[in-house]
C-alpha cells in the first residue's frame, strides 16, 4: 500500500504559512487610544461628555487591610499614563477611611463612579468625569458593602454581607428593606 504524503504535506505547509503570515501583521499598539484621542465621548444619556476622566479607565485598588483603605487610579489613553490616588487629589480632605476598611468594588453608571468599601467603609459616589464627590453613605462599623448595580436613573442595589439593599440614586441612601439571600 502506497501512501501519498506529498499532497498532505503541501496542504499542511500552506495552512501553516497562511497562519504565520496572518499572525505577523503589524497591529496598532492601542487602537482605543487612537480612536478616541482628542475627542469627546458621547453616550446615550447625554450630549458630548467632557472632563478630566473621560478618555481612559478607572482602576480600583483594594488596599491592604488595616494598613490602607484602598484608592482609585485612572489610566489615560491620551497620555498613556496611570494617575494614582485620584480620589484624594480631586477631593481634598475627603478619604475612603477608616483605615480598617478596604475598597471592594467600583463601577460607572449614569456618569457616576460608585466606589464601594467593605469592613466598615463608606459607599462614595463621584461624578465620573471630574471625580468630585456628589454623595456618600458614611463609614460605620456595621457596613460591609460589596457591590453596586444600577437599575434606573433613580434606583440601584447595594449588596452587603447581610443582604441586598435598594439604593436611592437621588438621595444616596439605602432603603429599609433587605432582600436576604436564601439557601437552597
Amino acid at each position: 500500500m502506497k501512501i501519498k504524503t506529498a499532497p498532505k504535506l503541501l496542504t499542511g505547509a500552506l495552512a501553516l504559512l497562511l497562519m504565520v503570515s496572518a499572525s505577523c501583521k503589524k497591529d496598532q499598539q492601542n487602537p482605543a487610544a487612537n480612536q478616541f484621542a482628542g475627542k469627546s465621548i458621547t453616550n446615550a444619556n447625554s450630549a458630548a461628555v467632557t472632563g478630566k476622566y473621560t478618555n481612559g479607565f478607572f482602576i480600583i485598588n483594594e488596599g491592604w487591610y488595616a494598613h490602607g483603605d484602598g484608592s482609585v487610579s485612572f489610566y489615560s489613553y491620551d497620555t498613556q499614563t496611570k494617575q494614582d490616588s485620584i480620589f484624594t487629589k480631586e477631593n481634598p480632605g475627603k478619604t475612603l477611611d477608616p483605615i480598617t476598611s478596604t475598597v471592594e468594588y467600583g463601577t460607572v453608571f449614569n456618569d457616576k463612579l460608585f466606589i464601594v468599601s467593605k469592613v466598615g467603609g463608606p459607599v462614595v459616589v463621584t461624578d465620573a468625569n471630574t471625580l468630585k464627590e456628589v454623595g456618600r453613605i458614611p463609614s460605620a462599623s456595621g457596613n460591609n458593602w460589596q457591590a453596586f448595580l444600577g437599575l434606573t436613573t433613580t434606583t440601584g442595589l447595594l449588596s452587603s454581607a447581610s443582604g441586598i439593599y435598594p439604593f436611592n440614586l437621588t438621595t444616596y441612601t439605602t432603603g429599609s428593606g433587605c432582600f436576604k439571600c436564601r439557601h437552597l
